[in-house]
């Protein structure tokens, strides 16, 4: 067996041997000496506590927003070697059967970090979104497609108010979707080639860098109606009609220039101009 240290990281100062296989490569002598032998002013052993919990106690710190002294970082750092202690004595307690309680777990306190400081965001509408978007560096946007987008927000904004658009969810925007069809009469081809179109590309500008993050997500991202069969035969039929229209409207207009060119080509050719009868 090896020799009988104190270990500095166990409250009761516990002697135990090192055995003698350690520092055959599996791991260092300082190392085991900081985690369970050491002596409390051994260099190696401090330096050995360093590399081992230094990391991790600087993380926690940092985790907690903490600064401390030199001492109480080595404190620190003891305690967190005690706790990996006592953790490995807790599993090799479940490897031999024991599966009892930890008490070692009643003397970790809950943590209580103080009265926190909520900062208060400021509640985004969207008009205000728009605004912003309107009145930003836009590439490669035509004024129709402006103009365009500016009617959709307005009926948006007339449906959710002066709601911060930080509280909306992709149910709330599918409900104003399902609004402009069953109240409006807009289909929902319509408004997934519209309206959701406009609100997934002004939405998403928001949640950029350059809308300095106005929105956190974007809720319009996946709102999409179901078209019903109808409403695209609807559509064909409408075009159509229209096309249809259109022809008439061109041969219609052919037929009444034909008899007006006819009348004149008649009068222009008459008894009086014509030589054959001079």
């Amino acid at each position: 067996m090896g020799q009988v240290r104190r270990s500095p990281c166990h409250p009761d100062g516990d002697a135990r041997a090192a055995p003698d296989h350690v520092g055959s490569g599996h791991i260092s002598k300082p190392l085991f000496a900081a985690l369970f032998f050491a002596e409390p002013a051994s260099t190696s052993a401090e330096s050995a506590l360093e590399a081992a919990f230094g990391a991790q106690a600087d993380a926690l710190l940092q985790q907690k927003s903490l600064v401390t002294d030199v001492a109480s970082r080595v404190l620190l750092m003891r305690e967190l070697c005690r706790a990996t202690r006592q953790a490995a004595d807790s599993g090799f307690r479940n490897a031999s059967g024991d599966y009892s309680v930890d008490k070692t777990l009643a003397r970790f306190p809950a943590w209580d970090s103080g009265p926190r400081r909520r900062v208060k965001r400021r509640s985004v509408t969207i008009s205000d979104i728009f605004s912003a978007w309107e009145a930003g560096p836009k590439q490669e946007v035509q004024p129709a497609t402006v103009k365009r987008y500016r009617s959709i927000f307005g009926f948006l904004s007339s449906y959710f108010g002066d709601r911060d658009v930080n509280s909306l969810s992709d149910d709330d925007v599918h409900e104003w979707a399902t609004h402009r069809r069953d109240k409006q009469g807009v289909t929902a081809r319509s408004i997934n080639r519209n309206d959701l179109s406009a609100v997934k590309a002004v939405f998403g500008w928001a949640t950029t860098r350059y809308a300095r993050r106005l929105l956190q997500q974007n809720p319009a991202s996946n709102v999409r109606l179901t078209e019903q069969k109808f409403d695209i035969m609807q559509q064909t039929h409408l075009k159509s009609l229209r096309a249809m229209r259109c022809d008439w409207l061109i041969e219609s207009d052919l037929m009444e220039q034909m008899p007006q060119e006819a009348t004149a080509r008649s009068s222009a050719v008459t008894p009086a101009n014509d030589s054959r009868w001079a």
